[in-house]
């Protein structure tokens, strides 16, 4: 598991994954909003603002990323150490698209058009945008906005 894209370890250790969230609790975050402009089954267009890139975060620019995401998945696992089993999963990436870039001291304000594809459960979607340090570094900050398309 890796939280913030500066912690990483297995996901069945609890207690390290409690550590992992409490310290990413303390961590400044940019802000990041997503709100819904329109929507229909092939695609939904968002407006994205964020907050500007500080010289706190410590980065000359951070990238901007929008993920399309199932909300949930399942499934059945036909080998190796789970087979046999039934797997729940959250927040599956069905997309994700780099939709900007922030240099130091700006934000970001756009509109996106984002689409779903083909065969979209439309009641099972979710954007997430986030703001990450170039080539998969730090997190510095995330939204999320549930979908409901008809």
């Amino acid at each position: 598991m890796v939280v913030d894209g500066s912690s990483e370890f297995v996901g069945s250790k609890p207690a390290l994954a409690d550590e992992a969230f409490a310290k990413a609790l303390t961590v400044p975050k940019i802000s990041v909003h997503l709100s819904l402009l329109s929507a229909d089954a092939s695609g939904v267009q968002v407006h994205l603002d964020t907050g500007a890139l500080g010289p706190s975060f410590g980065a000359r620019e951070a990238e901007v990323h929008i993920a399309v995401a199932l909300s949930r998945a399942k499934s059945q696992v036909s080998s190796g150490e789970n087979a046999g089993h039934r797997l729940t999963h959250v927040s599956v990436v069905r997309s994700l698209t780099k939709v900007g870039i922030l240099k130091r001291g700006q934000g970001l304000s756009q509109d996106v058009h984002m689409n779903l594809g083909s065969g979209s459960e439309s009641q099972n979607l979710r954007l997430i945008a986030f703001v990450q340090e170039p080539q998969q570094g730090r997190v510095l900050g995330a939204a999320l906005l549930p979908l409901r398309v008809n």
